[in-house]
């Protein structure tokens, strides 16, 4: 009986999850007017067993960069990201979440890397893009639950789109 009262526990949650990420909408902040790409980038201090535990792809990084010309956040910014062709744009997605860059992206960016490493000053799995292409477009995640070991996990898998308006 308690068994199928913590299953009916883990679907509601995983099911109210699913439907505030697909009625919560989400945006930008900007951050600059430079038009100028990304420096180098530079990559120290990683922890490889932290992906598990923050859900992003690679490990937590301390990523040296020039910063973005927009930042994009979910559940604080509003749609649609503007940027012009040449600017960064940096995605900050929370860590408690697996998050993957869904393959079929948009023309109208270029993916720099590292992509979907962890950063542990934002408490955010990090990719950025260069705006390559003027037009509009989207990029594309899927999220879903992050569980340690034996612990009863929601089944759920959703999709979080980040909607693109590059100008020339």
């Amino acid at each position: 009986m308690q068994m199928l009262s913590t299953r009916r526990i883990g679907w509601v949650v995983g099911v109210a999850l699913l439907v505030s990420l697909g009625l919560v909408a989400c945006g930008v902040t900007p951050t600059s007017t430079a038009t100028s790409p990304a420096s180098s980038t530079t990559t120290s201090r990683t922890t490889p067993t932290a992906t598990a535990a923050t859900g992003c792809p690679l490990p937590t990084q301390t990523v040296q960069r020039a910063p973005a010309n927009v930042i994009v956040r979910p559940l604080t910014d509003v749609q649609p990201v503007n940027a012009s062709v040449g600017q960064t744009i940096e995605v900050q997605l929370p860590f408690g979440h697996k998050w993957a860059l869904f393959p079929a992206m948009s023309t109208l960016v270029t993916l720099q890397t590292p992509a979907g490493y962890g950063d542990a000053s934002v408490q955010s799995c990090i990719w950025r893009f260069t705006a390559a292409t003027a037009g509009t477009g989207q990029i594309v995640y899927l999220v879903s639950p992050v569980c340690g070991a034996g612990v009863e996990c929601p089944n759920y898998m959703a999709r979080f789109t980040i909607d693109l308006h590059i100008t020339g």
